[in-house]
């Protein structure tokens, strides 16, 4: 079965629970977004269900955090594992205070950060860093980029930190290489076929980098231009 016919299959799917169901769940956001745009080229359906997603996403974590705030005490769940992609999605979806909103909630919570991979706590803070444009990007970046130098790690995830470096660097106009670099090694990251279809994270990236006054001219099946934020 080619993953177009699987997705095609899923989305039958996934129809039917909404439909029973009589509402979207939140992972249904994620799933409709990515096959809306792939099998149909719908590019609103995908923006408006990121955007959908992106709010609950940030509300669930700001659920915790006022929690942690009234009892004093650290939330283990709220690791960077998962509000990276929050923060990533929400740049996806364009939604840029949204995601400095919720960069702003990373971090802070030792506990969790030793459970989890070097890679993820790294590229978190990196993100964040990045996002904020705070004072400790340099040493945030330094961080991660120890990281790629791992066998778990390595080539694949490469893009990532050149095209946070070029996003760093003001004398760097184009981040376009970083970019194609992501898209290059994209599908084999991906567990699940909506996960391959799309490069959220790369295209996350894509429209902080054009916000920001960056150079970005790629089109390809995983981060297409069409989806990309514009000036």
């Amino acid at each position: 079965m080619t993953d177009k016919v699987l997705l095609e299959t899923l989305y039958k799917n996934f129809t039917r629970d909404v439909e029973e169901r009589g509402e979207y769940w939140g992972d249904d956001h994620d799933f409709f977004a990515i096959a809306d745009y792939v099998l149909y080229g719908d590019v609103d359906s995908y923006l408006e269900h990121m955007k959908t997603r992106s709010r609950i996403g940030r509300d669930g974590v700001l659920r915790r955090v006022n929690k942690e705030n009234s009892k004093g005490e650290k939330d283990d769940f709220l690791t960077m594992s998962l509000l990276l992609p929050r923060v990533l999605n929400a740049l996806a979806a364009r939604e840029f205070d949204l995601a400095t909103e919720i960069a702003k909630m990373m971090g802070g919570r030792l506990k969790a950060e030793k459970r989890e991979h070097v890679f993820s706590r790294t590229l978190g803070y990196a993100i964040k860093a990045t996002v904020l444009q705070s004072g400790d990007l340099p040493q945030r970046l330094a961080d991660f980029h120890k990281t790629l130098t791992r066998k778990d790690t390595g080539v694949s995830y490469q893009g990532y930190g050149q095209l946070l470096n070029m996003m760093a660097d003001p004398s760097v106009q184009d981040v376009t290489p970083a970019l194609e670099h992501i898209a290059k090694y994209h599908k084999r990251l991906g567990d699940v076929v909506t996960e391959k279809a799309l490069c959220q994270w790369g295209i996350g990236l894509a429209n902080l980098a054009i916000k920001r006054g960056k150079t970005v001219t790629i089109d390809t099946d995983v981060i297409p231009a069409d989806l990309l934020y514009k000036v």
